[in-house]
């Protein structure tokens, strides 16, 4: 996904930014209630990125 992204801003000379996050805490998390359940956590943690 980056590099389509790379390559489109590059056609457009416009620019990129990326934001890389770490969720503290996260492995026990996935540890204890396994990992589908930690999809579904980190899938609400970007939801509330693209928020407006």
């Amino acid at each position: 996904m980056i590099e389509s992204e790379w390559r489109k801003v590059h056609r457009s000379e416009e620019a990129l930014s990326l934001l890389i996050l770490g969720v503290d805490h996260f492995k026990p998390l996935t540890d204890s209630y396994a990992h589908p359940f930690g999809d579904k956590v980190l899938k609400c943690f970007a939801s509330v990125l693209v928020r407006p």
